[in-house]
């Protein structure tokens, strides 16, 4: 773990470094492995303290603004990104951070749909939604930029410090607050960096008064929900700012995406294509290991026998039984539950004992050309020789 400071007493927005360094997805995606190693080494501790600093100060000015009007419509966004950035695998948050946040602050190719063909409160969550995503992503590119240049072993130093409105006896839990307090139940006080539950006022009083409040998965959906949006337009007193708030997210957000554009490096796209390649090689292994082990997993439910002829048994009957189970080698979908059977040409001409299986066309064509070919590489040679030879025998002039 590397130290990356979380302390500072004044907050500044991301996009300032961005701008200023230009580092920006491009500059994230030129450096995959380096940014991959900087999500694993720091742990989760450092990630949730991350987003929390994140989520009580959402760091965009235009995020500011609604956030001091409507505090628990911003908290329901990053409780969003709570569950894909902490809940998950590290590869799941890597991926999401790539294949979500990364790709936010890029300027899109195509325009965006005009509010007037949309309903106003789907349009503005999308926006919000976006707004957040995209400050988000813009404090990870912050964070490694900072991570880049910081040294190995000072990982120990006092780089978090609890929320100072979370030391405040007068503080009431709002929706973030309650969502955390659920969700990571006795683990929470590690991660905001206490050892006694009073040191705390207000988490103090949530746990002993409110105990049982909460239920589980009704409460944790109904946080990510966040606020009904039609009873959050017509009941809002702000109702007639709601269309100039859209107008002014949609310019907040076409805006920081272009600044970007122009400050940040050249995608090496060589190096990304080649990382792209070896990913997908390493999703297909994922996806045979899933297929494996749920077929482990079905022999492990069969009954086991102790003695030997009960044993024979089992083994004359494992054509009819168990090995009559086929997985698409492709997805690892189980292709009776699919209703579709495809089976390669080339393993029953060659009479192949364990001839590849495909739920699909699709899946058939995809295993072909990326691996399968191959296998069949020696066949395909001969075949090849042979119409050769029988067209040069047809055509002894052609020479």
């Amino acid at each position: 773990m590397r130290f990356v400071d979380l302390t500072e007493d004044e907050i500044k927005s991301p996009y300032d470094r961005i701008l200023k360094i230009g580092c920006g997805p491009n500059f994230v995606l030129n450096r995959l492995d380096s940014f991959e190693l900087m999500i694993k080494e720091q742990g989760i501790t450092f990630w949730f303290r991350f987003w929390l600093r994140f989520s009580l100060n959402p760091l965009s000015a235009a995020l500011r603004e609604i956030n001091n009007k409507w505090p628990d419509k911003i908290s329901s966004m990053t409780i969003r990104i709570h569950k894909h950035f902490l809940e998950g695998s590290t590869d799941d948050t890597v991926r999401y951070c790539l294949e979500k946040l990364m790709m936010q602050l890029r300027n899109p190719k195509h325009r965006q749909t005009r509010i007037e063909e949309k309903k106003l409160k789907f349009e503005f969550t999308k926006l919000l939604q976006e707004c957040v995503e995209m400050s988000f992503g813009a404090a990870l590119c912050e964070v490694f930029s900072i991570w880049l240049n910081s040294s190995d072993g000072n990982g120990n130093g006092n780089y978090w410090s609890i929320p100072q409105e979370y030391l405040d006896p007068e503080f009431e839990a709002k929706e973030l607050e309650k969502f955390i307090i659920e969700y990571w139940k006795e683990g929470l006080m590690p991660l905001l960096g206490i050892k006694l539950v009073r040191q705390i006022p207000w988490l103090l009083r949530w746990t002993t008064e409110c105990t049982g409040a909460l239920k589980s998965k009704s409460t944790v959906s109904s946080f990510e929900d966040g606020i009904d949006m039609e009873e959050f337009i017509y009941l809002s007193p702000y109702l007639l700012n709601i269309a100039q708030i859209t107008d002014s997210l949609r310019r907040h957000r076409d805006e920081m995406r272009h600044m970007i554009f122009k400050v940040d490096e050249v995608p090496d796209m060589a190096k990304i294509w080649s990382i792209a390649k070896l990913a997908s090689k390493m999703e297909h292994v994922q996806k045979k290991v899933k297929m494996l082990s749920m077929l482990l997993e079905k022999f492990s439910r069969e009954k086991t026998f102790e003695d030997t002829d009960e044993k024979s048994d089992l083994r004359e009957n494992e054509n009819t039984g168990i090995c009559q189970i086929r997985y698409c080698v492709c997805c690892a979908k189980d292709i009776e539950a699919a209703g579709y059977l495809r089976i390669c040409k080339r393993c029953v001409a060659e009479n192949w004992s364990e001839k590849r299986y495909y739920c699909s066309d699709a899946c058939q064509m995809e295993h072909w050309f990326q691996e399968h070919h191959n296998e069949h590489i020696e066949s395909m040679r001969k075949i090849a020789t042979e119409i050769y030879k029988k067209g040069k025998h047809l055509n002894p002039k052609q020479d």
